[in-house]
C-alpha cells in the first residue's frame, strides 16, 4: 500500500516521460486525491521534442494534449500536472492504475508505460461482531473492532416502540472493544405483553468528528424477561350460596349437599401483560378464563372445613403466587332414619295401644329439627287417621280406643325441616271373636 509512486514510459533515443504522484485521503468521503506531475526523463542530456500526450488514471482520461502541441523537453521539464479524486471501496480499500502515453521525437504517441498501485486503506465504519443475549435488568454486551483510534461511536437499542441511544463512546483503540455501559431496563417488558422473550436490535453508528462514517451496522440479540416478573393476585373471597333452598338459606350456614360457594378474585398483569385465566383448587378444581374471577360451583357434598386456593395466569403464560381463602365450615346433613317402631295392646287394657319409636336426624349445628307423626287405620279400611306427633324413644299409650275385635295398621313418618322423611309401619291383631269353640268342639 502506498500514498505515492511513479510511472515512466518506454524511451525513444534514451528519452522518456515520467508521471510522479502523491495522494491525500479523506476519511469522511472515503476518497483519495491523486496529485500528479508529468516531467521529462531519460539519460539524454539534451532537449527532445515531445508532442502528443495522454494520462489515464483509474480508467479515466485525466489529461490529453494533441500532436499540434510541442515542447522542447529537457530531463526534468514539467509537461503537465493535475489532481484526480478516486473513490475507495466500501471497506476503505482501493487499487488503481496509471497509464502514460507520449510522442517523443514523434508527432503522435510512440511511447507508453503503465502500473497498478494499492492505496492505503481508509478507516471505515465498524460492524458489530457480537451482541450477547441478556436478561432484562442486566448490562448489555456489544462488541466491535474500531477501524481508527480517533473514531467515536454510539449505540441505539430498539425493540418495538422502545428505543435508547447511548452517549458517545470513545474506545481509543483499533483492537476489539466490548461496550457494557448500559443496563437494559425491565420496562422493555412492556413491549412483550404476550411473550417472555423478544428480539432486540443494536445499531452501531461510527463517526469521525461530526461526520458519520459509512453505513450503520446492526446486530440482533435475544432479551428475556426475568422469571420474577409474574402477575399479582389480590385478595380472594369465598361466600356461601344457599339460594337453591330457602330453609338452608334461612339458617345462614354451609350445609353439605345444599350449599354452593361463590369465589371472587382479581389480579393484575406485570409490565403490560394481561390476565387470561384463574385456576381454583381445594374445595373446587377448575380453570376459568377471563381477566377477573367470579365463579359459583356446584353444591359441595362433604362436610368439614373447606378452603379455596386461586392462582392467576397472564398472557405470557406465567402464574402468580397462590392465595387461599378463609375456611368455610360445612355441616353434615343426612335424611332422618327410623331404627325401631313397636306397636302392642296394653297389658292392662286391651283396647289401649302402646307405641314406641326411635329415630334420628342430622342436627346441622342445631339448625335442623324433626317430628314423628303417627297414623292408624283399621286393617280393612283405606283411610288413615292422623293421631298426631309422638315422642322419640319413649313408650306412649295412645289416647284413642282400639276395639278388640278389629286389627289395626299403624304408620309413623319422621320429617325434618328440609322436608326429608322416613317411614315405618306396625300392626296389631284382634283379641276378641264372635264365636269360640271349647276344646272337644262342644
Amino acid at each position: 500500500m502506498a500514498l505515492s509512486g511513479s510511472v515512466t514510459t518506454s524511451s525513444s533515443s534514451s528519452r522518456s516521460v515520467t508521471l510522479k504522484w502523491t495522494a491525500t485521503q479523506s476519511v469522511s468521503n472515503n476518497t483519495s486525491t491523486i496529485s500528479w506531475e508529468l516531467v521529462g526523463s531519460g539519460s539524454n542530456s539534451g532537449w527532445v521534442r515531445v508532442s502528443e500526450l495522454r494520462v489515464t488514471i483509474n480508467g479515466s482520461q485525466a489529461y490529453y494534449r494533441s500532436s499540434s502541441n510541442h515542447t522542447n523537453c529537457y530531463n526534468g521539464t514539467k509537461l503537465a500536472s493535475g489532481n484526480t479524486t478516486i473513490s475507495h471501496n466500501g471497506d476503505g480499500t482501493k487499487s488503481f492504475s496509471i497509464k502514460v502515453e507520449a510522442g517523443i521525437y514523434s508527432w503522435s504517441i510512440n511511447c507508453s508505460g503503465s502500473s497498478t498501485f494499492t492505496l492505503n486503506t481508509i478507516a471505515r465504519a465498524s460492524s458489530i461482531s457480537s451482541a450477547s443475549n441478556v436478561t432484562l435488568g442486566n448490562k448489555c454486551s456489544i462488541k466491535w473492532t474500531p477501524a481508527s483510534s480517533s473514531f467515536r461511536y454510539y449505540v441505539k437499542f430498539v425493540l418495538g416502540k422502545w428505543s435508547y441511544e447511548t452517549p458517545w463512546i470513545y474506545p481509543n483503540r483499533t483492537s476489539a472493544y466490548t461496550y457494557t455501559g448500559y443496563t437494559i431496563p425491565l420496562t422493555v417488558a412492556n413491549q412483550l405483553p404476550k411473550a417472555t422473550t423478544g428480539t432486540m436490535t443494536a445499531y452501531l453508528y461510527t463517526y469521525n468528528g461530526s461526520t458519520q462514517i459509512g453505513s450503520t451496522a446492526s446486530k440482533t440479540f435475544t432479551v428475556t424477561i426475568p422469571s420474577s416478573v409474574i402477575p399479582t393476585i389480590g385478595n380472594i373471597t369465598a361466600t356461601i350460596d344457599n339460594s337453591s333452598n330457602s330453609v338452608v338459606n334461612g339458617w345462614g350456614i354451609a350445609v353439605a349437599g345444599y350449599t354452593k360457594v361463590k369465589i371472587a378474585a382479581s389480579a393484575n398483569g406485570s409490565y403490560s401483560s394481561t390476565i387470561s385465566s384463574f385456576t381454583i383448587s381445594g374445595g373446587y378444581s377448575t380453570t376459568q378464563s377471563g381477566t377477573s374471577l367470579s365463579y359459583t360451583g356446584s353444591a359441595i357434598t362433604s362436610s368439614g372445613n373447606k378452603t379455596f386456593t386461586v392462582v392467576a395466569k397472564d398472557s405470557r403464560g406465567r402464574s402468580s403466587t397462590s392465595k387461599t381463602s378463609s375456611a368455610i365450615t360445612f355441616y353434615a346433613y343426612s335424611k332422618p332414619t327410623i331404627s325401631s317402631f313397636t306397636v302392642a295392646r296394653s297389658s292392662t287394657d286391651s283396647k289401649k295401644v302402646v307405641v314406641n319409636a326411635n329415630w334420628s336426624y342430622a342436627s346441622v349445628n342445631g339448625k335442623n329439627s324433626a317430628t314423628c307423626t303417627l297414623y292408624y287405620k283399621r286393617s280393612n279400611s283405606s283411610t288413615w287417621t292422623n293421631y298426631g306427633t309422638i315422642s322419640r324413644n319413649a313408650s306412649t299409650t295412645l289416647s284413642a280406643t282400639f276395639e278388640e275385635q278389629y286389627s289395626y295398621n299403624f304408620r309413623i313418618i319422621v320429617k325434618d325441616s328440609l322436608n326429608s322423611s322416613a317411614q315405618e309401619e306396625g300392626f296389631i291383631s284382634t283379641i276378641d271373636v264372635l264365636l269360640d269353640f271349647r276344646a272337644g268342639g262342644k
